[in-house]
């Protein structure tokens, strides 16, 4: 080996080098994403509006979850794997089937109110 090489900072250029490539794989992710998610999609009204109540959501259910579980002892697997699942089932049921459905809680969890059809008009008396 040379005289010179041992006096390099190779872990410097080592540190530089690692965090160039991590910059520049993240640009190219988010400009992989940006190509090819940025359209309009179906469910995304869906999701926006779901995003806060899930957020309320998911804290409770985590923790309720984690409290019956535990005393289980169901190992290191199943465990996590039932609380996510859980989780997950749980802000689904309670946002679609109770939430989104109840006047009176759509405020509580960031919704907007749910606006009442109003009655169709007679079209033969509008006419004349």
């Amino acid at each position: 080996m040379p005289e010179w090489a041992l006096d390099v900072p190779w872990h410097e250029i080592e540190r530089a080098a690692r965090t160039t490539y991590t910059w520049t794989a993240l640009l190219a992710i988010f400009a992989w994403a940006h190509t090819l998610l940025n359209r309009p999609f179906r469910w995304l009204p869906y999701c926006s509006e779901a995003v806060f109540p899930w957020y309320i959501l998911h804290q409770i259910l985590i923790v309720a979850l984690a409290y019956w579980l535990v005393p289980m002892r169901l190992g290191p697997i199943l465990e996590p794997l039932l609380v996510i699942g859980g989780t997950v089932a749980g802000c689904l049921l309670l946002h679609e089937c109770l939430i989104r459905r109840t006047p009176l809680l759509r405020p509580l969890f960031g919704l907007k109110w749910k606006a009442r059809p109003k009655p169709l008009r007679d079209a033969r008396r509008s006419t004349g």
